[in-house]
């Protein structure tokens, strides 16, 4: 099965129905319960899941969930090796702040058919899209954690790609945290693409492929050649990676980062090791 990377309002809307698809809002918010603002509506055929519950600490406030966790996650609400997976979200930029996250989670563990609704929730809202607080009956999946290793960049991985200069680094923050009057620090070498340069605001949806395409070159990047994104834990940088999966750059990976980023930077401008490890 082939599914693209998007899918529209009006495409889900006409699909919703089909056997084979699960539709997962995956909105999480740091300062209240999404699983209570989903049973206040939701779209049809929707289940919640919260894909960032993670080995949190103070220092990886938005870490991965174990393997065991994730595939225990996925098969409570539904998910088969085979389902056709789409995302949304109730969140910043248009939905693919957590999306964006959670559709990099479910292919790191594996899932091989995984779409976003552009423009999530947001758009479906402004759309005036059918919603429902019903709940959706659910029948336990069989989905089984098969972990993509390449799709991810540890700091010992990132440190030597700066000094060989093996791939891209694409810092995926806004401006004035990468280079302005917020920033601490960033990679060497790293180029700025943040998220939402990426997103059409009229339309509530990614731009265009080839606008894409433009902008990736346009902050230095050859979105034809290999790319590690990253940000300030994980999130936005997601998305970026997508964009240029989108672009037909299947060559991209996330470097996870944590809350200690700026001791990181540090360590990789002055060409330091340190015991610390992300």
């Amino acid at each position: 099965m082939t599914v693209p990377l998007l899918v529209s309002c009006k495409w889900l809307k006409e699909n919703c129905n089909n056997e084979n698809l699960v539709i997962l809002d995956v909105s999480w918010s740091s300062s209240k319960d999404m699983d209570e603002e989903f049973k206040k509506g939701h779209i049809k055929g929707a289940k919640y899941i919260n894909v960032m519950n993670g080995e949190n600490t103070e220092l990886f406030p938005r870490n991965l969930p174990t393997a065991e966790k994730f595939q225990e996650s996925v098969r409570a609400v539904g998910v088969n090796n085979n389902s056709h997976i789409v995302l949304y979200s109730n969140s910043d930029f248009c939905g693919y702040f957590l999306s964006g996250r959670a559709w990099w989670t479910f292919k790191y563990f594996g899932a091989k058919n995984v779409s976003i609704l552009d423009g999530g929730w947001q758009k479906w809202n402004s759309e005036n899209y059918p919603i429902t607080t019903d709940d959706t009956p659910i029948k336990p999946g069989n989905f089984t954690v098969n972990v993509v290793e390449n799709l991810k960049r540890n700091f010992t991985q990132t440190e030597d790609d700066v000094k060989n200069k093996t791939r891209q680094i694409c810092d995926s923050r806004g401006a004035p945290k990468y280079k302005g009057p917020e920033s601490t620090g960033r990679i060497p070498g790293a180029k700025n693409l943040p998220l939402y340069q990426l997103i059409d605001q009229t339309s509530q949806t990614l731009k265009p492929i080839e606008e894409i395409k433009k902008d990736f070159s346009s902050a230095g990047i050859d979105v034809s050649k290999p790319i590690t994104t990253y940000c300030f834990s994980g999130m936005s940088s997601c998305s970026v990676l997508l964009a240029a999966n989108l672009c037909g750059n299947m060559d991209a990976s996330l470097y996870l980062v944590s809350k200690i980023i700026e001791d990181v930077r540090v360590d990789l401008q002055n060409g330091v090791r340190r015991l610390i490890r992300v």
